[in-house]
């Protein structure tokens, strides 16, 4: 899972432990804790997958950790009942990675709020998504439509300031509740 710092892959992760894996064979580990700095990721995965029998590891921000193509290719190559998820910059190419790891995990990309997602947020609505063709065939009629909303041109800069992120609504339940 990649993106961009803010865009909600720690909390995806989290979500995801919690409500689809075995809490007794699942762990969480953030790779930027100053705990990897002098201990080996593929000796700490062999210890808890052979000690307490961990099979599904999460990986939070892989990308601090040095080397880390390496040896997640080595852990795939030697245990074939591990499951690894693990996130990262939006800035790490696995195909062009120094260890081909193409073949051996799906990307997702997690990119932050559409305007659109954002104004759903906000309003508490379902706004329409239109596709490109139908942007295309009736453009006078959504422009129209949108133009309605005399606030429109103030959500997008609000948007525009700092919509991008799904933070934005924690920030403003923090003013609320000032």
């Amino acid at each position: 899972m990649l993106g961009a710092k803010g865009t909600g892959k720690t909390t995806l992760m989290l979500q995801l432990i919690k409500e689809k894996y075995d809490l007794s064979k699942t762990i969480y580990m953030s790779l930027d804790h100053i705990f990897f700095l002098e201990n080996n990721l593929i000796n700490v995965i062999e210890s808890l997958y052979t000690r307490y029998g961990i099979k599904n590891f999460f990986l939070d921000e892989i990308h601090k950790y040095k080397n880390w193509e390496q040896e997640i290719k080595n852990i795939y190559d030697f245990y074939d009942d591990i499951k690894i998820i693990f996130s990262g910059s939006s800035s790490i190419n696995i195909k062009q990675a120094k260890y081909d790891l193409s073949r051996r995990c799906v990307t997702y990309i997690l990119n932050g709020l559409s305007f659109r997602e954002f104004l759903n947020i906000k309003y508490g609505e379902k706004y329409k998504h239109y596709d490109f063709q139908e942007l295309i065939e009736n453009y006078r009629d959504i422009a129209f439509n949108i133009a309605e909303n005399n606030k429109i041109l103030l959500d997008f800069q609000e948007y525009y300031k700092y919509g991008y992120y799904p933070i934005y609504s924690e920030e403003k339940t923090k003013e609320k509740n000032k």
